[in-house]
């Protein structure tokens, strides 16, 4: 399978500009050959870098210094991505005329809960899946509502089993795992972007996932350009800076088969050998003859989380 890396920035707080954009991506990607296009975090319509400068309180709006938060939060969820009213059409459009499937990281609103999100969709424009960050980070619980075990899937593009997982949940063991032992074959470990205090954390996690899960992790980072800081303001926050792009794609091996080449715009292409996967499972199966069952399991509950159950007097008399 050729895959594609798109290295790009988002149009902040503008869906419809960003999903033009991610669609002519897939058309490039897909001239030079490319079966899927994976792209960063939050790409549709920018990450919420404000909130890693703002106190929490300022969140509520309260004060009258803190009424530019509260802008850029509507923004957000304004300009977010309504999987079922039909805004990810574009793109479908695109996957089935270029015949290429995508992960697209995206800000998801479900009524007035937004989620940190990637959907799956296939070559036939397909939505195969929608699977939301289980626990989002730190200062992103401000903003973010919490995913659940329902999506935590690999799913088929192109023939072969895709997961991903979203910036700091590619830390945790046991994310990694369930989606391991699913089978899967390639891992889309998104990021927003290349930040200088980062680098080494993606590194170490893009390279350990390809060995204990003997997967290709493919990682698109977004880039930071000056559209998105003059779209911030004030929130920008003078640790961020231009750039930071390091997108790359790790082999099975834990070996980089290549990296982005500077801090700006670009698509990685790269054609990926599944005879490595066999060679390294013959060493090393997490999932299989390298695994303990009997003394060690994971438990997935795909349970999903709703907060209304409706029934009927017959339910209850079945149940």
């Amino acid at each position: 399978m050729k895959v594609a890396v798109v290295q790009a920035a988002p149009v902040p707080f503008e869906r419809a500009a960003t999903i033009e954009k991610t669609c002519n991506a897939i058309d490039d990607a897909a001239k030079q050959g490319a079966q899927l296009a994976v792209f960063p975090e939050a790409f549709v319509s920018g990450y919420p870098y404000w909130s890693m400068f703002v106190q929490a309180y300022d969140m509520r709006g309260l004060r009258e210094s803190s009424r530019p938060v509260i802008e850029l939060g509507r923004k957000l969820i304004a300009q977010a991505v309504d999987v079922r009213a039909g805004d990810l059409a574009p793109i479908q459009e695109r996957c089935l005329d270029n015949a290429c499937s995508v992960v697209l990281g995206m800000n998801e609103v479900v009524g007035g809960t937004l989620y940190n999100s990637q959907a799956f969709i296939d070559a036939s424009g397909a939505i195969v899946g929608v699977r939301r960050k289980l626990l989002p980070t730190l200062q992103e619980k401000m903003l973010y509502g919490q995913g659940d075990g329902s999506d935590l899937a690999v799913f088929e593009l192109g023939g072969r089993r895709v997961g991903g997982l979203i910036c700091f949940e590619n830390t945790n063991p046991l994310f990694r795992y369930s989606l391991q032992a699913q089978g899967q074959e390639i891992h889309v470990g998104a990021w927003p972007r290349g930040a200088h205090w980062s680098i080494e954390a993606m590194d170490a996690a893009a390279r350990q996932y390809a060995i204990e899960g003997q997967c290709f992790v493919v990682s698109p980072t977004a880039v930071l350009n000056q559209g998105m800081l003059d779209a911030l303001g004030e929130f920008g926050g003078a640790d961020l800076r231009l750039g930071g792009g390091a997108s790359s794609v790790v082999a099975p091996n834990g070996k980089y088969i290549c990296k982005a080449t500077a801090e700006s715009e670009q698509i990685l292409i790269v054609d990926l050998d599944f005879q490595m996967i066999i060679d390294m499972k013959r060493l090393v199966d997490g999932a299989g003859h390298f695994s303990r069952p009997d003394v060690l399991k994971l438990m997935l509950d795909k349970t999903p989380r709703t907060s209304l159950r409706q029934f009927t007097s017959t339910d209850l008399a079945t149940d």
